[in-house]
């Protein structure tokens, strides 16, 4: 419901207190209590494109990779190691989609200059943790076909 709606671009246009209360919990309050929900990180992610902040949607979803990467039954539980595979190629699309868009500071800048080398290296990251359990699976397929495309 709260980005069914276009967030507001000028100060004619304000927030209702439904909105307002939304975007608290979720961009102030939940960021501080998640740790290891991929599903919170991404729900944080969208609320913040919602608003034009794609540098903060970015490094959500950086985080959620980071939860899913350092889950302990990453080498053991298959279904864990394809959510991971899942969650790294969602974090490439956003380094694809919101390296390039314009930065914080505007003036020039953009959200991350090597976006490219960051998608790479998330992949090795994740192949190397998982290269002996899952170097057989479809997953790791996946991220061999992802790998090629960059």
């Amino acid at each position: 419901i709260l980005i069914s709606s276009d967030y507001p671009t000028d100060s004619s246009q304000r927030l209702s207190h439904f909105q307002q209360s939304c975007l608290e919990f979720v961009c102030d309050i939940l960021p501080s209590i998640v740790t290891t929900s991929v599903r919170l990180w991404k729900l944080v992610a969208k609320v913040e494109l919602w608003r034009r902040r794609p540098w903060v949607a970015l490094a959500c979803h950086e985080k959620a990779f980071r939860a899913i990467t350092h889950n302990p039954d990453l080498t053991i539980d298959e279904k864990i190691w394809n959510e991971s595979v899942d969650v790294c190629e969602d974090l490439v699309a956003a380094y694809e989609s919101l390296g390039e868009m314009e930065g914080k500071y505007g003036a020039g800048d953009v959200v991350c200059k090597n976006w490219n080398y960051k998608a790479r290296s998330s992949i090795k990251t994740l192949m190397s943790r998982a290269k002996n359990y899952w170097e057989d699976s479809d997953g790791w397929d996946r991220l061999m076909d992802l790998k090629a495309t960059l």
